[in-house]
């Protein structure tokens, strides 16, 4: 009943941290074990098993609110993070090169919870192939699979060596088909040689596939973010006194200082998210873990004077450490849609240009879970390999050797998101509820162009100038072109079919120049939101020198750590939801290790 009552354990940053300047004296009441960074998708995990610790504590810092509405947990709306109330900070990139210089939009969750809170959901783990392929100490995918287990709940997978029953994270495939189209376009893969797969997370699975995913949802269709699964009101009241959840709340750099074992991060700088700019400052004990995804973390570095020395002596910031890696080779899974008009009641579109409807559905939500309330947007996947792909648009499937994800060269490197609804950037074409749409979303989910996050400025405020550099490796666009073809010969087996497959909303590969479909898909890719691997695990005298070792700690900086998507060595060709919490979950055990 307390728990009922009370209102959700949060702090402000004058009740952690002491104002600037300060005496020593005044510091040990704002002393903490650990502090984390950033309470998003790792962040919640890892504050979560940190306060397990006996006698520990721990401040988690996070930019944005908590944010706990029904909006936000509804599986369909909260994934919506356009909406004027979303959880949801939105920025624009900077203009791709080679994409006619578009400007896109940065998509991250900014509260408690962070990205969990507004994706689709789908919780995968990625290939086993893809796993091994980063080739460093503890990381493949037999040493991280423990971690998988020991965090999920699934609820419909059997339970096995490699699927968990125990852990807080809740997951289900969802057993039925809102949508006729979804069918027959399953049909059609199965007809074109792909096989329908019960899981797409078992260490087995092939790299052609099609699927429905495993989804964080639980028995009351509701999302279960990492903010709800790791922290919930009940575990945060109950650890109150030694982890303090301090919201609305920005760090503006961590504090490094000189000491006899090298440089040490002690501590962070802190101030209100908006309004006041007093700062004020939390000490570490032992370590300070940035967990703010692979935009925020190498921003918070940069601005920490820990980077590449010429580019912070050209912003003006003192250089702490010399660091190149950091901010570079930044990743993200991009992708093409591709859509064509169907019959308006097998579509989302139906949804939300009916009034009655939408009414009628959110009731049997709200009463009884069922409904088109109760899904996230997207529910299948189809996975390939677009080498597979002929010049008439089939795949070649005579070889089942090419199909084992275990090998890291048999890895897919395209994934067809089935979505039943318009899906484009937001500046190429408005949204039309007056007709059916059904989206072949093809993701390239192994890309080779590499980009960059910067600073904008010396204000921490100020959100950092992130550079997707989208196609400017030819491979990139060779993939696309592969993936459309295969997308047009699956729509014309569908239509074949007799489903009401109607007017492609796409030039057709076959009716245009390559040159000319070139140009549409420069028009039209866009993110993912899957960003990685700026903080990379990797020597710090690689050839893409790395910023982390293989325990996350910085180089050169003592009691510093990163765990977040940032630290992938390479992009992992699936969503990256679950591989940020495994990061979270082995990063809490190398510091309880050596606590």
């Amino acid at each position: 009943m307390t728990s009922f009552l009370s209102p959700y354990p949060q702090s402000k940053p004058h009740e952690v941290g002491v104002e600037v300047p300060f005496a020593d004296s005044n510091v040990a009441q704002c002393t903490y074990d650990y502090i984390v960074v950033g309470g998003g998708t790792a962040g919640c995990c890892l504050a979560s098993r940190l306060s397990e610790i006996p006698g520990a504590t721990v401040l988690l810092i996070e930019r944005g609110p908590i944010a706990d509405t029904w909006l936000n947990r509804n599986p369909l709306l909260s994934a919506y993070f356009f909406r004027r109330d979303a959880p949801s900070t939105i920025y624009l990139a900077a203009p791709i090169a080679n994409a006619n210089n578009r400007v896109i939009q940065v998509v991250g969750g900014e509260e408690l919870g962070g990205t969990s809170r507004i994706n689709g959901c789908l919780y995968m783990r990625g290939f086993k192939g893809d796993w091994d392929s980063w080739n460093r100490p503890g990381w493949n995918y037999e040493d991280i699979l423990p971690y998988f287990v020991k965090s999920e709940n699934s609820l419909n997978q059997p339970e096995s060596h490699f699927r968990g029953k125990n852990g807080p994270w809740v997951n289900q495939v969802l057993p039925d088909m809102p949508f006729k189209i979804l069918r027959r376009v399953l049909e059609a893969g199965k007809r074109n040689g792909i096989p329908v797969v019960s899981d797409i997370n078992a260490p087995d699975v092939p790299s052609l596939a099609s699927v429905s995913v495993d989804f964080s949802i639980d028995r009351n269709r509701t999302r279960v973010s990492t903010f709800s699964a790791f922290l919930p009101k009940s575990l945060a009241l109950a650890r109150k006194d030694r982890l303090k959840i301090c919201t609305n709340t920005l760090v503006t750099r961590v504090a490094v200082n000189a000491g006899p074992n090298g440089l040490q991060a002690n501590g962070v700088y802190i101030q209100a998210a908006t309004g006041s700019d007093n700062v004020y400052f939390a000490r570490a004990r032992r370590e300070v873990i940035l967990c703010g995804g692979a935009i925020a973390s190498p921003q918070i570095l940069l601005l920490s004077g820990i980077g590449p020395r010429s580019y912070l002596e050209k912003m003006g910031i003192n250089v702490i450490f010399d660091s190149p890696g950091v901010g570079s080779d930044l990743m993200d899974h991009y992708s093409l849609p591709m859509s064509y008009e169907i019959p308006k009641e097998d579509s989302y579109h139906a949804l939300f240009s009916s009034p009655l409807l939408a009414l009628i559905e959110f009731l049997k939500y709200l009463f009884l879970s069922v409904g088109l309330f109760a899904y996230p947007l997207m529910q299948f996947s189809l996975f390939f390999r677009t080498s597979l792909v002929r010049n008439d648009g089939s795949l070649d499937t005579s070889s089942s050797v090419e199909f084992d994800s275990g090998n890291q060269d048999k890895v897919p490197d395209m994934e067809i998101m089935l979505c039943p609804n318009q899906v484009q950037e937001y500046e190429t074409d408005p949204m039309d509820w007056s007709i059916g749409v059904f989206t072949y979303l093809s993701c390239l989910i192994k890309p080779r162009s590499v980009g960059s996050v910067r600073l904008s400025s010396t204000n921490p405020r100020d959100r950092p100038i992130v550079d997707v550099n989208y196609l400017s490796h030819p491979d990139d666009l060779s993939a696309f072109r592969s993936a459309a073809r295969f997308v047009e010969h699956l729509a014309e087996d569908v239509q074949k079919s007799g489903y009401p497959l109607g007017n492609a909303r796409h030039p057709r590969t076959t009716d245009v120049s390559e040159e000319e479909f070139d140009n549409f898909i420069r028009k039209n890719v866009r993110s993912a939101y899957h960003y990685s691997s700026t903080c990379r695990m990797a020597p710090l005298d690689d050839l893409r020198p790395g910023v982390v070792d293989d325990e996350l700690r910085v180089h050169g900086i003592g009691g510093l750590r990163v765990c977040d998507t940032s630290i992938f060595t390479e992009t992992l060709a699936t969503h990256t939801m679950a591989p940020a919490v495994v990061v979270a979950e082995k990063c809490a055990d190398l510091i309880k290790a050596s606590h």
